[in-house]
């Protein structure tokens, strides 16, 4: 019996025990088709670049793309797109998100940062561009103005598709209440400590895709030296950080995780290269009673 989500199901479908030959291997491709965006197709491991130091970027860049990285995130906030820019230099393959920063409030301040963005990344259009984080736009009352805008960048052809991060239902609510075109993604920090079940039901009904930020929980001991996950990592002979991807890959969950030591790489290339993921079923829902929802963990707040 295998635990896992079906791409684009709703969450009862995540639940489900299918039976596969009595196997404890899931099948996870590597790509993921967006919803309503036709032949797009995301990674399952996207390179994230938040605190990577600048004198280590290419570096970092490199490697992942030896190892078969193919989608890299980044933001004006981590300070380093000039630096992701100068390392992708003649790599054409790679599917690249920015984002508009939380600091912009008017649909001319997000054209703006994302011209900007596109001048430091040496690019005339992305594929990915996403609103880093709705509060101070909701605030402001501004949320539908700068997405209509998105959308016209989306229509000039300044990216492939657009999307949000970190958006809470609410917010989500506020949003498709009065746009054109629908966010294809919401990246959102998820982990066993914060699994957001209900975000992501909801945004299955609406038809987008959930991408999982902060999978490790940035590296905190409470998710790495977490007595489940280090038991389950021993029984199948994964390292903590594995058993912490691979939660979210066999829920057919995307990833963006970044790669702090070249160990880091290496282990995520053995997920990408494995055709088959064998935590059991039975270690999938040990590892969703690491959390309640009255004992929920985030680790990432707005800036």
């Amino acid at each position: 019996l295998n635990y896992s989500r079906q791409a684009g199901g709703k969450l009862s479908d995540a639940y489900q025990w299918v039976d596969n030959n009595n196997s404890d291997e899931v099948q996870v491709p590597r790509t993921i088709a967006l919803y309503d965006e036709g032949c797009f197709k995301l990674p399952m491991i996207t390179l994230g670049t938040m605190n990577i130091r600048k004198q280590e970027t290419a570096t970092i860049i490199s490697q992942a793309m030896q190892i078969g990285i193919e989608s890299i995130d980044t933001a004006p906030t981590y300070n380093n797109e000039s630096h992701v820019g100068a390392a992708l230099e003649n790599t054409g393959n790679m599917i690249v998100t920015i984002k508009v920063p939380k600091r912009s409030s008017t649909k001319t301040q997000a054209r703006e940062e994302v011209l900007k963005s596109l001048s430091q990344l040496q690019r005339s259009r992305v594929d990915i561009i996403l609103l880093h984080w709705p509060c101070d736009l909701i605030a402001a009352d501004m949320l539908s103005s700068v997405w209509k805008e998105l959308e016209s960048m989306k229509k000039e052809g300044l990216c492939r598709v657009i999307g949000v991060s970190n958006f809470t239902m609410m917010a989500l609510k506020n949003l498709l209440a009065g746009c054109t075109i629908k966010p294809a993604l919401n990246q959102v920090e998820r982990h066993p400590l914060l699994p957001q079940h209900h975000l992501l039901e909801y945004c299955d009904s609406q038809g987008i895709t959930i991408q999982a930020h902060s999978p490790l929980g940035n590296g905190s001991e409470l998710l790495l030296e977490n007595d489940t996950i280090i038991r389950v990592a021993q029984e199948s002979e994964m390292s903590p950080a594995q058993v912490l991807l691979c939660w979210n890959l066999q829920q057919r969950i995307p990833v963006v995780t970044k790669f702090s030591t070249e160990q880091h790489g290496k282990e995520a290339a053995v997920l990408l290269q494995s055709k088959l993921l064998g935590l059991s079923a039975q270690q999938m829902k040990a590892i969703d009673n690491i959390s309640s929802f009255d004992d929920s963990h985030r680790f990432v707040a707005p800036p």
